[in-house]
């Protein structure tokens, strides 16, 4: 229910570890399955008897404090956690949900469809943030956030990752190939 935490899980890759060994559910459930995206380390367990494959997650923070490590808090999809980024390698994989379950698994399919969408930072793109327009020039490499040029007065600024990505999710979604307009085939008289 609450958090564990051990000052011997120095750091996140610490906790993962302990999280993934064979005896963490006691002989009870296999782990068929895991991955780490971000503090989120997701998971697929079965019962060793039988049962469906069901889903979970260990929200991972470090403490803050000095000397007190890092810890994790374990729920299950049935709990319908805030978080949405499940790998769907992992949904594809599971057994049928339960009705609590089946809504989160929607609301993870739709995070998925709506990050497929998203605009991907890239040089030459015009984005607006505020009052004015800015041209991405650089990626200045990770969270350091890209080189722009104001439009207006064509004055180079640094954009850094999080004003980017407000920027971003104003922008309408990307014209892919498939969903442009067709040319219309057939007799023009």
């Amino acid at each position: 229910m609450g958090w564990s935490y051990s000052q011997f899980w120095r750091s996140r890759n610490d906790v993962v570890e302990y999280l993934r060994r064979p005896e963490r559910f006691q002989g009870r459930q296999l782990m068929l399955q895991s991955a780490l995206v971000g503090n989120h380390h997701w998971y697929l367990a079965k019962g060793v008897d039988e049962g469906p494959a069901w889903i979970g997650l260990d929200l991972l923070a470090g403490s803050g404090r000095l000397n007190q490590g890092w810890g994790y808090k374990s729920l299950s999809e049935a709990q319908q956690p805030f978080e949405t980024d499940c790998p769907l390698a992992l949904l594809n994989r599971a057994g049928p949900p339960c009705e609590r379950a089946a809504a989160w698994r929607a609301l993870v399919r739709e995070y998925h469809v709506q990050k497929a969408q998203r605009r991907r930072p890239e040089h030459g793109l015009v984005v607006r943030l505020g009052a004015h327009r800015y041209e991405l020039l650089r990626n200045l490499g990770g969270r350091k956030g890209w080189m722009v040029l104001r439009l207006p007065d064509r004055t180079s600024f640094r954009m850094t990752g999080r004003q980017l990505a407000t920027a971003l999710h104003n922008l309408p979604p990307a014209i892919t190939p498939a969903k442009q307009a067709q040319p219309v085939q057939g007799d023009l008289f």
